[in-house]
C-alpha cells in the first residue's frame, strides 16, 4: 500500500507538470482581474484534471490487482465515484469554457440528487440528544443541500495558493482514519489515494503557485468531502450527529456562511465575488 501511495504521489506530480505545460501552451489560464484575485500573472488552472487522473489510474490499478479491495467496495462507493465524475466533468468544461453559475448549480444538484436517491447515505439525522429527524424527504433534502454546499464551499475557499488542496488533504486523512477504525478498509484506501493524489499536485500549488486546482479540482474535492463525511456519520451510527461533517468542513462552511450573510447585507447575489474571504 505504501508503494502505491508513493507511486500515486509521483504520478500526480508528473501529470501536474504536463497539465501546467498544456495549460500554458493552450492559453487555459486564470488571468488576474481588477484586484480581487491574489495572483499577479496568468496561471494555468488544470490541476484538478491532473490529480484526479492520477487518482483514477491508482484506483484502477488497486481494483484490478487487489481482490480484497475490489470485493470490499460497496455499491454506495460506486455510486459516489460515478456522481463525483459528473461534477469533475462539469468542472473541466467550466475550466475550459466558463459556465454560468446557475447552470453549474443545476448540474451539482442533479448529481447530488442522483447519489442521494441511489444510496440514501444516512437514514436518520441526529441533531441533538432526543431530537432526531427520520423523514426520508427531510433527510434526503439535507443530504442534497450538504453535498452542493460542500462542493461550492471548497470552491469558494480556493482563493489562496494551497488552501483548498491542503483542506482536502486534511479532510481525506481524517476520513481515512475514521473508516479504518470502523473496519471499512476499502473507503480508507480510497481516501488515502485521494490524499496522495492531492499531495502530488500541492507541491506545485504551494505559494507561489505555478498551477491552480481549477473548478474541476475544487468542486470535486468539496463534493467528495461532503459525501464521505456523510458516510463517516453513518459508520458511527449517528452517535456524533453532525459533529463529524462539521468538524471536517468547519473552515469552508464558516467562510461560506459569512460570505452569504455579508453579501445579503450588501444587497448582492450570494454568488457575487468579493475580497472578504478568510484568504
Amino acid at each position: 500500500m505504501i508503494g502505491l501511495l508513493l507511486t500515486t504521489i509521483g504520478l500526480s506530480a508528473v501529470l501536474t507538470i504536463i497539465a501546467r505545460y498544456v495549460g500554458n501552451r493552450a492559453g487555459l489560464l486564470d488571468v488576474p482581474d481588477d484586484g480581487r484575485k491574489q495572483h499577479a500573472v496568468p496561471v494555468p488552472a488544470l490541476g484538478g484534471i491532473a490529480l484526479f487522473a492520477a487518482f483514477a489510474i491508482a484506483f484502477t490499478f488497486r481494483y484490478a490487482f487487489n481482490i480484497d479491495f475490489a470485493n470490499g467496495l460497496s455499491d454506495s462507493m460506486t455510486a459516489l465515484l460515478s456522481s463525483a465524475a459528473a461534477v469533475l466533468i462539469l468542472g473541466i468544461v467550466d475550466d475550459i469554457r466558463p459556465i454560468r453559475a446557475k447552470a453549474k448549480l443545476a448540474v451539482q444538484v442533479i448529481a447530488a440528487i442522483a447519489y442521494v436517491v441511489t444510496v440514501q447515505p444516512i437514514d436518520v439525522l441526529h441533531i441533538a440528544n432526543g431530537f432526531d429527524i427520520s423523514s426520508d424527504i427531510l433527510v434526503g433534502t439535507f443530504c442534497v443541500f450538504w453535498l452542493v454546499a460542500c462542493c461550492n464551499a471548497v470552491n469558494l475557499l480556493d482563493g489562496m495558493d494551497g488552501m483548498a488542496a491542503v483542506q482536502g488533504m486534511i479532510g481525506f486523512t481524517t476520513l481515512a482514519a475514521i473508516a479504518s477504525l470502523h473496519g471499512d478498509f476499502a473507503t480508507a484506501t480510497i481516501c488515502l489515494l485521494l490524499v496522495a493524489s492531492v499531495f502530488g499536485f500541492v507541491i506545485f500549488n504551494a505559494p507561489p503557485a505555478s498551477i491552480f486546482l481549477g473548478d474541476a479540482g475544487s468542486m470535486t474535492i468539496g463534493y467528495l468531502l461532503g459525501a464521505l463525511t456523510l458516510s463517516a456519520c453513518h459508520m458511527a451510527d449517528g452517535r456524533y450527529g453532525l459533529a463529524i461533517p462539521l468538524a471536517v468542513m468547519i473552515i469552508p462552511a464558516f467562510d461560506t456562511t459569512l460570505a452569504i450573510i455579508r453579501r445579503a447585507q450588501k444587497g448582492k447575489g450570494i454568488m457575487a465575488p468579493d475580497r472578504e474571504h478568510f484568504h
